[in-house]
């Protein structure tokens, strides 16, 4: 179960706080933030997003919630091989060029604090920054709208 917090107090700030309850909550799984973040548009086609966010890994963790995705469960890829649903702490550049009307590039780049020693992606995010190294991402992606 996840609670949603959203707004605008400013035409070009926003601001997004996720609550989650998982497994029905309880000692071994309490409810925990999973995004709290300010996003701060510049123009329409570049943003910076501070705090802590779903990082942009994969288009499946810009869209997990059910009503934003188009899928029933997680990809295979997303939940096995890569890191779906990965938070963290950091500063995300991000927007969008559109090209045709149905045609568009998204584009990230974001520094966050990175991973853990896991022994496979997956098991090795992490939500305190545990290290001094950090994460330098990039992100492109085509989307084509129909």
């Amino acid at each position: 179960m996840n609670f949603n917090l959203a707004g605008r107090i400013h035409p070009l700030v926003s601001y997004r706080v996720e609550f989650e309850l998982e497994h029905g909550g309880g000692k071994t799984d309490p409810p925990f933030v999973e995004q709290a973040y300010m996003d701060i548009r510049l123009d329409d086609s570049i943003g910076i997003k501070i705090g802590a966010f779903l990082t942009p890994f994969n288009r499946f963790d810009e869209f997990h919630d059910p009503i934003e995705k188009r899928l029933i469960t997680r990809p295979s890829i997303s939940r096995e091989i890569g890191v779906s649903a990965w938070k963290d702490v950091g500063i995300d550049l991000h927007g969008t060029f559109f090209l045709h009307p149905r045609f568009y590039l998204q584009y990230d780049a974001d520094v966050i604090n990175g991973l853990s020693a896991g022994t496979r992606l997956r098991t090795s995010r992490q939500y305190p920054d545990n290290n001094g190294g950090k994460r330098l991402g990039f992100r492109l992606s085509g989307v084509l709208d129909d």
